[in-house]
């Protein structure tokens, strides 16, 4: 216990001359000679610091500004529908697609912003070609149809099979017998019509 003393009054008169620890002893009762001695201290946590302001006043109020002038604008829905309307669809790759790049640029360089430049970009882009369906029996019919995305094309003569027809995707997936192999599978599944094009996914 002389040695838990000797550290106590250590501890203790280091904490008044730096001011940043202090010591502290606790026993509720005098321990036996037999009992581990028990020493607790207590370091004193600097402040915590300030967060670092990632906008300054300026930042913040140039925001604000160009917030309430936006919402005075019809600016945007103008040049939403001049690309839609002037260039249309315009997937990477597609013949629209340096339309759209001549559209941004003139139009950037016309709204007053003086960066405005190009540069060629190489990607591996997917074309949809013709597409074409017809039932050939019993009674020939033909069928409107459009290729998914990244679908593969069909030899050049087409396919000729018979249509197998499922209900939906988990009729197919429970289906463990070779009914569909060698088939056209037709899966009759239902694309909901959606504002935002959420019935997309689920129907593919």
């Amino acid at each position: 216990m002389g040695l838990v003393r000797s550290l106590a009054r250590a501890l203790t008169a280091l904490a008044a001359v730096a001011g940043s620890a202090i010591a502290q002893t606790a026993t509720s009762q005098a321990p036996s000679p037999n009992a581990p001695s028990v020493l607790n201290t207590t370091a004193q946590q600097a402040a915590p610091k300030p967060p670092i302001e990632l906008y300054t006043a300026q930042d913040i109020g140039l925001a604000q500004q160009g917030m309430a002038t936006a919402l005075k604008s019809d600016l945007a829905y103008e040049l939403v529908a001049s690309l839609t309307t002037e260039v249309g669809p315009r997937p990477a790759g597609s013949e629209a697609d340096p339309k759209a790049v001549a559209w941004a640029e003139a139009k950037l360089k016309a709204l007053g912003f003086d960066r405005v430049w190009t540069e060629p970009v190489q990607i591996d882009a997917w074309r949809r070609l013709a597409a074409h369906a017809d039932l050939v029996a019993p009674y020939p019919h033909h069928l409107a149809v459009t290729a998914l995305g990244n679908s593969i094309s069909t030899p050049a003569t087409g396919l000729q099979a018979e249509v197998a027809y499922y209900a939906n995707m988990e009729a197919l997936r429970k289906d463990t017998s070779d009914r569909a192999r060698g088939k056209i599978v037709f899966i009759d599944g239902t694309f909901a019509r959606t504002q935002d094009g959420g019935g997309y996914g689920p129907a593919v």
